[in-house]
């Protein structure tokens, strides 16, 4: 896939750059490879309430992995450069409560957009703590693009059922693929073997609108929060 080289091209130049780099500073702290995954929560924020369509707007729940490099600058500050795939998107539905034999009941029907996105976060790390235990600061800019999505249509009572599944054509002008967004989060990590064990919890903005529709005057934009663990190998 060329996006996906592109973007494994820009992680690896950055890699190269900022290695050379920590060669020259005086850090005892050695370079980390590392693989991470976990939960998104994931949501869009409409900043037009006049569509009646996207009123009620809720969170997914979705999955995101990837790996990363870890290149210190000083003992504590290290630079992040990280290659994610996540999904993110956004719930929208309505509902009637009905009594049926004493027995409340809900009949709803929502729409579930889901959108795969290949991204490319640029983060800073402040870590602090002792050699067995540390806990961590990240943030940073993220540069994203959308690989392909669905819309998803699902009927509620007592249970979910899926009615139906279609693809989004994101080659329409209507969506943006790109997106830039920023990201925070705030960790802590535990030595283990070769490397470190870690859990964060992350929260995700999109500045980027999805839609280009010049008749719906809507911003519509990611946003999100993760759960994530996972493992670094320290190279010595």
């Amino acid at each position: 896939m060329k996006t996906l080289r592109i973007f494994s091209f820009l992680l690896f130049a950055i890699c190269l750059c900022l290695s050379n780099l920590n060669a020259q500073t005086y850090t005892s702290e050695p370079i980390a490879f590392g693989f991470k995954g976990g939960l998104h929560y994931a949501k869009a924020n409409l900043q037009n309430q006049s569509i009646d369509a996207f009123a009620d707007i809720s969170n997914i729940r979705t999955i995101a992995f990837g790996g990363f490099a870890e290149i210190p600058m000083t003992n504590q500050l290290a630079f992040q450069p990280e290659i994610n795939f996540v999904k993110k998107g956004f719930s929208t539905g309505v509902g009637v409560d009905f009594t049926l034999f004493n027995f409340p009941l809900e009949v709803g029907a929502r729409a579930e957009t889901e959108v795969k996105y290949l991204e490319l976060p640029i983060l800073l790390k402040y870590k602090f703590g002792n050699e067995q235990l540390k806990g961590y600061v990240i943030g940073g800019p993220t540069v994203g693009y959308a690989m392909s999505g669905k819309l998803k249509t699902v009927a509620s009572l007592l249970i979910d059922i899926t009615v139906n599944k279609t693809d989004i054509n994101l080659k329409n002008d209507n969506f943006q693929r790109f997106e830039v967004g920023g990201l925070i989060g705030i960790g802590g990590e535990w030595s283990a073997g070769a490397g470190a064990l870690f859990a964060d919890v992350r929260y995700h903005h999109g500045f980027t609108n999805m839609l280009n529709d010049p008749i719906i005057d809507a911003q519509l934009t990611n946003q999100g929060f993760g759960i994530n663990i996972g493992y670094k190998f320290y190279l010595n």
